[in-house]
């Protein structure tokens, strides 16, 4: 709702030590909690192909660039895997220190690998549709855009379940999988051969 919304715009800035909001954000809060959501959405979608993209670029190279090409001779399950597993754990040292799951570092990096091996099943068939990185990169920065919109709008959970990097965001980016594979099928990209056939 709006008011949700402006109570938790409220909560930030009392944390921050910052005065409360007035002007043009104030006309923000007086709208309905959609209206805002649906803002903020279109915001982070923007920003998956401006601002965002460099960044999610810059780690994309690593897992969709060179992993997926390293891996291209594998079978899928193994490549998401592995990739995944790799991704996760990279974020380590920020879970450490509290990003995505504070107060719970070693419980939020083993749940950071599973998103990553959750949301690698996505990125990895996009990339294989697209042929390009960039799909990838754009997709890393719609879904690292939004986590702001979601932390605003979700209260009292847990963070480990209800968080968009928690069980509630695996079961949302499998089903966006299913849906996208559904929709836009793709080959396996290994090159058909017997010796490839036997897999890693």
């Amino acid at each position: 709702t709006g008011a949700r919304f402006a109570r938790a715009i409220s909560d930030i800035m009392d944390a921050s030590g910052q005065r409360r909001p007035h002007g043009h954000l104030e006309f923000l809060l007086s709208l309905p909690g959609w209206v805002v959501l649906g803002v903020f959405l279109l915001i982070a979608l923007l920003a998956s192909v401006t601002a965002n993209l460099p960044f999610m670029l810059g780690e994309e190279l690593g897992w969709r660039g060179y992993l997926f090409q390293r891996t291209a001779h594998w079978r899928t399950s193994h490549r998401v895997l592995f990739t995944g597993i790799i991704w996760g754990l990279w974020h380590a040292p920020l879970i450490a220190m509290g990003h995505n799951y504070p107060g719970r570092p070693l419980a939020g990096m083993g749940m950071m690998v599973l998103f990553c091996i959750t949301a690698s099943f996505l990125f990895d068939h996009t990339r294989r549709a697209s042929g390009s990185i960039w799909s990838a990169a754009v997709l890393h920065g719609m879904i690292n855009g939004t986590a702001g919109a979601t932390a605003i709008f979700t209260w009292n959970g847990q963070v480990l379940l209800g968080s968009i990097a928690g069980v509630a965001g695996c079961l949302a980016i499998a089903l966006a999988t299913l849906v996208f594979r559904a929709v836009v099928p793709v080959r396996d990209p290994r090159p058909s051969s017997p010796e490839l056939d036997a897999g890693v």
